[in-house]
C-alpha cells in the first residue's frame, strides 16, 4: 500500500510531493494503530484498501464472486458466514451485534459455535447483499489478514467480556469468547495460518510501546486504545503463543442504583454510598468477571468532587479521566523499570486525598495498601480476588509477614484489621448474572477480629442481616456534611427497622 504512494511521488511537482509525504506519514501512523484494534485507524486503512481495489480492478459481482462465493453459501467458510452475519447485525445493533446474533441463533447455551451452527444460522438470518455490501466484506477480509486482528477483528470492541486465542492443540489456534459470564469456544473462526496468528500475537500487546516481548521476557500485560487489558505470552515462558483480551464494561458513570438491580437493592446502595462518603477503607472482592471494576467505578462517583484521586493499576483499565474528565485524577501503572512499590511511593508525593488500587495482587502492593490506609490518604478503595472476608484478611496478613515488615503473626493481623474495615463481595452465577453476595464489616477485638455481614443476597433479593458497629457509625458521621448527616441517620433507622422485620 505504501509502495503505491512512493511510486506516484516520482512524477509530481514539489508541492504535491509534500502533500503526498504527509499522506504517507499519516498512513504509517494509521497502519500502526489499526494493529492494536483502534477503530478509526481501521476505518482509514479499509478505505485505502477500497481505493486501491477500485483503481486496479473492476469491482463487479463476477469479480467478487471469484474471490468469495457469495452466491453459493454452501461454499463459504464458517469464518466468512460469521463475518457476513456479524457485519449485517452491526449495521442494526452496533456494539450489541454479537449479543443479538447469539440471541437470534439461540447460541447462548452452546459451549461451541461450530461451522455447522453458523451455516444453519446463516441460512436463516443472512440478508441478500448488494455490490457495495459484498465489497465491504471483501475489504474486511483483506484488512483482517493484512493489518487487522485476524478473525477476531470485528469482535474486538463489541459487547463481550473477553477474547482469547492459542489455547488448544489444534491448528485453528483455539479462539474463545467470554460472554456474559460464559466461555464459548469458536471453532468456526480460524486464523489464516500460523504466520497470521503470530503476527496478531506480536502486535496486539505493543500499544504505546510497553517493552519488548522476547524469549527473556516471555509475557506482556498492557492495554488497548479502547481501555481493554491485553495479556500476551510466548515460549519458552509459555508452552505456546497465547493472548487474552479482557474487555471492561463501557457504560460510563453508571449510578449505583442502575448497577445493582435485584429486589431490595436499596439496602446495598445506601450502605455502599455511606461507606464511600464516610471515607471507609473498603475492599471490592470477587472472581474475574464478577464486576469489581464496574462497581468500583460506580463507587468513585460518590467521592466528593473536591477530593483528589490517585490511582495505581497493573495496566490502565479504570480509565477514570475519560469517565470523570472534570476531576483531579492521576493514574500510574507498573513498567519494566518502575516497580509497583516505587510507583506507590511516588503517589504519596502528589497531593492525593483518596488512593484507589486497581488490584492488590502482590505482597508489596498489599504492604503499601496497609501503609497508605494508615497515613498517606484519607481512605483507600481497592479490589482483590479473595473468596471470603477471612481469606482477604489472611492474605493481607501473610503479605505483611512475607515482606518482613512484621515478624509476629498477631501483630500483622492487628495491623490489617485496624485498617481494612469493609468487604463488598461480588459473585457471577452460572447464567452470568452478577450480584453482591454480601457486604461485611471487619471488627477488631482483643486477640483477633470478628466479621459482621451487614447485607446478604438471599433467594434473589438483598436482606439486612446486621448493623454497623458503633465505631464505624461514628467514623462515617465525622466525614459527612450537615445535610448528609440527616439522611445518614434516617437510612440507619430504616436499616434497623428492616433488620428487625427480617428477624421477626
Amino acid at each position: 500500500m505504501q509502495r503505491c504512494l512512493y511510486q506516484s511521488e516520482k512524477k509530481l511537482p514539489d508541492e504535491e510531493k509534500r502533500i503526498l509525504r504527509r499522506k504517507q506519514r499519516e498512513l504509517r501512523k494509521q497502519l500502526s494503530l489499526c494493529a492494536y484494534g483502534e477503530k478509526k485507524a481501521a476505518t482509514y486503512v479499509r478505505q485505502m484498501i477500497l481505493n486501491i481495489l477500485s483503481v486496479q480492478y473492476e469491482l463487479s459481482d463476477v469479480f467478487l464472486e471469484g474471490l468469495i462465493p457469495f452466491s453459493h453459501p454452501e461454499a463459504l467458510s464458517g469464518r466468512d458466514c460469521f463475518l457476513i452475519l456479524l457485519m449485517q447485525y452491526e449495521k442494526k445493533y452496533e456494539r450489541q451485534a454479537f449479543s443479538n446474533l447469539v440471541k437470534d441463533g439461540n447460541l447462548m447455551e452452546q459451549p461451541r459455535i461450530t461451522d455447522q451452527l453458523i451455516r444453519e444460522l446463516y441460512e436463516r438470518k443472512a440478508e441478500t447483499m448488494d455490490l457495495h455490501e459484498k465489497t465491504e466484506v471483501l475489504v474486511q477480509r483483506i484488512f483482517e489478514d493484512y493489518k487487522g486482528l485476524g478473525p477476531i477483528d470485528r469482535l474486538q470492541g463489541m459487547e463481550l467480556d473477553g477474547i482469547s486465542a492459542g489455547l488448544t492443540g489444534k491448528d485453528d489456534y483455539g479462539i474463545f469468547l467470554f460472554f456474559r459470564g460464559k466461555s464459548i469456544a469458536m471453532p468456526c473462526l480460524t486464523f489464516s495460518g500460523k504466520k497470521d496468528f503470530l503476527r496478531v500475537c506480536r502486535n496486539i500487546g505493543r500499544y504505546e510501546y510497553p517493552g519488548q516481548l522476547s524469549e527473556k521476557r516471555g509475557y506482556l500485560v498492557n492495554h488497548l486504545p479502547d481501555g481493554s487489558r491485553v495479556t500476551v505470552a510466548r515460549p519458552p515462558f509459555c508452552e505456546s503463543w497465547v493472548f487474552f483480551i479482557r474487555q471492561f464494561d463501557r457504560r460510563f458513570r453508571e449510578e449505583l442504583e442502575e448497577l445493582i438491580t435485584d429486589r431490595g437493592k436499596e439496602w446495598p446502595v445506601q450502605l455502599i454510598r455511606w461507606l464511600v462518603k464516610g471515607c471507609q477503607v473498603t475492599a471490592v472482592t470477587g472472581a474475574q468477571g464478577a464486576g469489581k471494576t464496574t462497581l468500583l467505578t460506580a463507587m468513585i462517583q460518590e467521592i466528593p468532587e473536591s477530593y483528589h484521586l490517585r490511582v495505581h493499576e497493573a495496566a490502565f483499565e479504570l480509565q477514570l479521566r475519560k469517565k470523570f474528565p472534570e476531576r483531579n485524577i492521576m493514574s500510574i501503572q507498573e513498567t519494566e523499570v518502575i516497580s509497583g512499590q516505587e510507583g506507590l511511593n511516588f503517589l504519596k508525593k502528589t497531593d492525593g486525598d483518596v488512593t484507589i488500587i486497581g488490584e492488590v495482587s502482590s505482597a508489596e502492593i498489599s504492604n503499601y495498601l496497609v501503609q497508605t490506609a494508615q497515613m498517606a490518604s484519607m481512605f483507600t478503595l481497592f479490589t482483590h480476588h479473595a473468596k471470603t472476608t477471612k481469606a482477604l484478611v489472611g492474605a493481607l496478613r501473610n503479605a505483611l509477614l512475607q515482606t518482613g515488615i512484621f515478624q509476629n503473626e498477631m501483630a500483622a493481623l492487628e495491623q490489617v484489621t485496624d485498617v481494612i474495615r469493609f468487604d463488598i463481595h461480588l459473585v457471577k452465577d452460572g447464567s452470568g448474572h452478577r450480584y453482591i453476595e454480601r457486604i461485611s464489616e471487619i471488627i477488631p477485638k482483643e486477640g483477633g477480629y470478628r466479621i459482621q455481614n451487614l447485607v446478604e443476597y438471599r433467594d434473589g433479593m438483598y436482606v439486612v442481616t446486621g448493623l454497623l458497629s458503633q465505631n464505624a457509625r461514628e467514623e462515617i458521621h465525622m466525614h459527612l456534611s450537615r445535610e448528609e448527616i440527616a439522611q445518614y441517620e434516617e437510612d440507619l433507622h430504616q436499616m434497623e427497622w428492616r433488620m428487625g422485620k427480617e428477624m421477626g
